[in-house]
């Protein structure tokens, strides 16, 4: 049988990481097997293990797979460490999840119905609780304090957007395409970053895609799988248009809404039209 064990204070400095990881490493050379799981946006579970910094995918990616109800591999993010140890990190992204949670039902059950899709393969699941040093954070290992509700009730429009900016930006691997993009097209990428944030920072029953009316959950849901990939697609689609572009931002939205059922087909046919003419 699993045990969770939550390493949680609400000062931070105080060794929560620290006593995290040297009773998971204690566990491990008894012969356990042990999960380590950083709920801290500052990442340093894996940081202090020596994992780098920049890892492809983190508690953030798997709790907002369970708030969208997908379906996915649950060990995705687990990285092992020679100890014996496994870990599911953590980063600053963390952070802007609170925003992903405003409206879902049963919230403090988030991560609890994460980690029960892993306890079969455990036998001690460590968690690092946050502290309240910073407003933005949200109290993921247990359920939500009347003041971090507080807190999401005042979240004004801009404080959802901001959140969600930082989401849409590490879904897409903001730094990297910018470094990449040709000249002119970081306006673009800005642009469609805004276009994504804006739309699913307001929620409402039905919305408007290109003229097509679809629940906002699923628009919602369809948006923040959007990657690199798709946003490069958009700008070659961008390129390659001759018409005249009435709405830009109308165009832009429509074509990243898409861009996952359509970039498959957009590529066949080039590789086509190279081959054939």
């Amino acid at each position: 049988m699993c045990r969770v064990i939550a390493v949680a204070n609400q000062k931070g400095g105080v060794g929560k990481t620290t006593t995290c990881i040297n009773l998971g490493v204690a566990l491990a050379r008894l012969g356990k097997k042990v999960l380590l799981v950083d709920a801290d946006p500052q990442g340093q579970v894996a940081l202090g293990l020596g994992f780098p910094k920049k890892v492809r995918v983190t508690l953030k990616n798997m709790l907002e797979n369970i708030i969208m109800g997908l379906e996915f591999d649950p060990k995705e993010a687990i990285l092992k460490h020679k100890e014996g140890v496994e870990v599911i990190p953590a980063n600053k992204l963390l952070a802007g999840l609170d925003v992903a949670l405003i409206n879902v039902e049963d919230r403090e059950k988030v991560l609890k119905e994460y980690l029960e899709l892993l306890e079969d393969d455990y036998d001690y699941i460590l968690n690092t609780d946050l502290s309240d040093n910073d407003r933005n954070n949200i109290h993921l290992i247990n359920p939500l304090s009347e003041e971090i509700k507080r807190q999401n009730g005042r979240m004004d429009g801009m404080d959802v957007i901001n959140a969600y900016t930082a989401i849409v930006k590490d879904n897409i691997d903001y730094d990297t395409l910018i470094q990449e993009c040709r000249l002119g097209d970081q306006q673009y990428i800005d642009e469609m970053v805004e276009l994504i944030a804006e739309t699913i920072s307001f929620k409402r029953e039905n919305m408007f895609i290109g003229n097509v009316e679809y629940p906002y959950q699923f628009v919602k849901n369809k948006l923040l799988k959007v990657d690199s990939s798709h946003i490069q697609y958009v700008l070659e689609c961008l390129h390659d248009n001759t018409t005249k572009i009435r709405s830009v931002r109308a165009y832009l939205l429509t074509s990243i809404f898409n861009a996952p059922s359509t970039i498959n087909h957009y590529y066949r046919a080039e590789v086509n039209h190279d081959l054939y003419g």
